[in-house]
């Protein structure tokens, strides 16, 4: 691999680990079994959340679906009247 092919892969991933960090800092675990996941963008409608290890239960959605973590949600609804939280239905293992 050249050395700017390198440095293109490096500023890829740091880039990467940028909005990734943004992402998780604007989630937040209240004790260790529920995940609020608010929407900070103005404007935004839809919002990707990370569910940690274990089994989460979407408390929002009527039908409260399961999710098996970890696991990104990508675009998940959250317009201005909703606040994405979900509950762990099993316990973590960390």
């Amino acid at each position: 691999m050249a050395s700017s092919e390198r440095m293109m892969a490096v500023a890829y991933l740091y880039l990467h680990l940028i909005v990734v960090r943004f992402v998780l800092l604007a989630e937040y675990l209240l004790g260790d079994d529920v995940l609020v996941a608010p929407v900070l963008e103005r404007g935004a409608v839809t919002k990707d959340v990370y569910l940690p290890t274990g089994l989460w239960r979407d408390e929002v959605d009527p039908e409260h679906p399961l999710y098996t973590g970890p696991i990104w949600l990508q675009a998940y609804p959250a317009p201005l009247e909703t606040l994405p939280y979900f509950t762990r239905v099993t316990p973590s293992n960390d």
